[in-house]
């Protein structure tokens, strides 16, 4: 009996903080066309999200693949 009273109690220690702490997810579209710049020397460019300044980059032919060869430490400058 005793030994039941422990499932019930760690069972109970594992659901209550879910049901206290669950949130609703809220799911919120990003508009679309968004643009990026380096504000000293490029010109706006398009740009992907969700995703990084680096496939915006690659998409936009400004750097190489940085997995491609010894590509990356040349592109050690993208912040």
């Amino acid at each position: 009996m005793k030994k039941e009273y422990n499932h019930i109690s760690i069972l109970l220690l594992i659901v209550i903080p879910q049901i206290i702490f669950s949130q609703d997810v809220v799911r919120q579209d990003l508009p679309t066309n968004w643009i990026f710049r380096n504000t000293s020397t490029l010109p706006w460019l398009n740009a992907t999200v969700p995703g990084t300044v680096h496939t915006d980059l690659m998409a936009n032919d400004i750097i190489p693949d940085p997995f491609y060869g010894d590509n990356e430490p040349g592109l050690r400058w993208i912040e």
